[in-house]
């Protein structure tokens, strides 16, 4: 599903007529929030572009008004509609898993900026599940988010970054612009903050894993729109081969190792030891989709039937049922709290007070900030796409790598002094010794990131 927040500032211009008519186009979103429309009434203008459903609250003297409007096969149910906020259920994307949508435009003026934030608040914890907030907030997290004017005193914490630590909630972070307001003024009168985006509770976010915030450039308003993405509009890859922790805790992973370990291999050791990994990777990927499986179904598997036995009479042999079927799950969950655990790369952490929720938003987070969704080339231009951007790096590290075959002088050795003894130099030539390569493995961290070949240090503190 893809969404489009923005703050048009009138959109009865033909300019951002046009404009919001370019962006459909282009982007083809399903739900849109538009605020400052400055009109009584959108029916008319939103209509051509397919946003035949609506729901909006009219501009007062030519000042303000919002409406959220969505496609026909986007199931709504509005829940709030009011000057600066509008709220809706949306039931269609996933199927049977409702989520709260909430466009936002937050007042400047002072005498009704608390009472707009303790509405918010309210709409938030009156709702159990997952949630969404995006757009016109009126307000900045940090010094990063502006640019030009009065310097933003650290000590001055802003309105949404209270409310986002009281309601715990998560900024998804964006890509395009930094900022997504501008005074429109030139030189050192300019000033730029980035006013607009999106948050979510940790439930939406892990609903939506992948989704993304892309700030467009500004153009027929002073805000810049945005695009929320909730597949993140980029292919998944093929899962990389890891070496999970839960695995060390299964009886037969021993035996897959060590036969995988004594196949006959021909060649030099180096060779040999590939060969070795190689078909250790293979074994262990086959038996854990045949023997483990996926432990998130295998969880609702056991639950369904934990939940069947104990609506059946309470006999001894459904009580044996019940007894093994609760253990499963608990072992069940222990591997998955592990296995999302070891994927977060959390290690600060000393409390053992933690869920499976924690870590897996916390991997979530961890791999959007680590995704490369754009890049910029040396012409200036920008890439989106992943054969171009992974071009773009095989040239440039090619073209780094590449000799160009200089001239060296002949009398080079003699411009640095020897700063090391010969027998020095004998001891750090040395090939190093078991008892020396065991007690470096000891100190790599179990949970650090593991190799190319997939394996943790874990791996070879264990077998």
């Amino acid at each position: 599903m893809r969404l489009m927040f923005w703050n048009c500032r009138g959109l009865a211009r033909p300019v951002a007529s046009n404009s919001l008519r370019a962006m459909e186009q282009k982007y083809s979103p399903d739900i849109i929030f538009l605020s400052e429309t400055k009109i009584s009434s959108t029916t008319t203008l939103l209509a051509p572009f397919g946003f035949v459903n609506l729901v909006e609250w009219p501009a007062n003297r030519r000042k303000g008004g919002v409406v959220l409007a969505w496609k026909n096969g986007v199931e709504i149910e509005v829940s709030r509609c009011s000057e600066h906020i509008i709220s809706a259920i949306v039931s269609s994307d996933p199927p049977n898993t409702p989520w709260l949508l909430s466009g936002v435009y937050a007042p400047t003026e002072r005498s009704q900026s608390v009472a707009f934030w303790e509405s918010l608040e309210a709409s938030v914890e009156n709702y159990n599940g997952p949630w969404f907030c995006a757009v016109d907030f009126n307000s900045i997290l940090s010094p990063d988010d502006k640019q030009g004017g009065r310097d933003f005193a650290s000590s001055s914490v802003g309105a949404l970054r209270l409310f986002m630590d009281h309601m715990g909630l998560i900024d998804l972070g964006s890509l395009g612009l930094q900022y997504t307001w501008t005074n429109c003024r030139q030189g050192m009168a300019n000033i730029r903050e980035k006013l607009d985006r999106g948050i979510a509770n940790a439930d939406w976010r892990g609903l939506f894993p992948r989704a993304s915030v892309t700030n467009l450039p500004i153009t027929s308003s002073d805000h810049s729109p945005l695009i929320i993405d909730s597949d993140g509009g980029s292919r998944a890859l093929a899962t990389p081969f890891r070496f999970e922790e839960f695995w060390v805790k299964e009886a037969d992973c021993l035996k897959i190792v060590q036969d995988a370990w004594n196949t006959n291999c021909y060649g030099s050791l180096a060779l040999r030891l590939c060969k070795k990994i190689r078909h250790l990777k293979v074994a262990l990927r086959f038996w854990n989709r045949n023997r483990i499986g996926n432990l998130h179904s295998n969880i609702q598997r056991i639950q369904r039937e934990l939940e069947f036995i104990q609506d059946q009479s309470a006999t001894a042999q459904n009580g044996v049922l019940e007894a093994n079927l609760r253990q499963a799950l608990i072992e069940e969950q222990r591997k998955e709290e592990l296995l999302w655990k070891s994927k977060s790369r959390v290690t600060w952490l000393t409390s053992s007070d933690l869920n499976t929720k924690f870590f897996h938003i916390s991997t979530i987070v961890r791999r959007r900030r680590n995704a490369i969704e754009f890049l910029k080339t040396p012409t200036g231009s920008w890439l989106n796409s992943r054969p171009e951007i992974g071009k773009l790096f095989t040239d440039s590290f090619s073209k780094l790598f590449t000799s160009t075959r200089p001239v060296l002088p002949s009398d080079l050795e003699g411009l640095i002094s020897p700063e090391i003894t010969d027998e020095e130099n004998l001891f750090l030539c040395q090939i190093p010794s078991e008892r020396e390569i065991w007690d470096a493995v000891r100190q790599i961290g179990s949970r650090k990131a593991p190799g190319p070949d997939g394996l943790t240090a874990l791996f070879y503190k264990q077998f």
